[in-house]
């Protein structure tokens, strides 16, 4: 039992830190990094589907989906409209349920949205 405040923290630090990305995420991390939004878009809406099948609609792969869709919908220059809107209130609402409002996972995704409003010239909103 006295290691138990220490099983605890270390529980804890991984709980922070999310689920750590599997070899799907850095391929299409790459394809991002290269400009290729249009050719990786649909790898990516078949992970989302996939680890809503597989995971349950709040799960952390999904979390990971939704934020790849946003990236792709910001980079690509697409405009701001009702469906990135909507994909952009369910990755924030999954990324606060499963991590908290104030983690470094929810920073992020609201990093994502808030990109896309600045480039739609939407900056109230952002």
């Amino acid at each position: 039992m006295r290691y138990a405040p220490l099983l605890f923290a270390a529980a804890l630090a991984m709980a922070q830190l999310g689920p750590q990305p599997g070899p799907l995420d850095e391929e299409i991390r790459k394809q991002l990094n290269a400009g290729k939004f249009r050719e990786t878009e649909p790898a990516v809406r078949k992970m989302l589907l996939d680890a809503e099948t597989q995971d349950g609609p709040e799960s952390p792969a999904v979390g990971r989906a939704l934020d790849f869709l946003l990236e792709i919908a910001n980079r690509s220059g697409r405009k701001l409209d009702e469906q990135q809107l909507a994909l952009a209130a369910r990755a924030i609402a999954l990324k606060e349920k499963l991590y908290g409002a104030n983690s470094r996972q929810a920073a992020r995704t609201i990093r994502l949205v808030a990109e896309m409003y600045i480039d739609g010239r939407q900056l109230r909103q952002a």
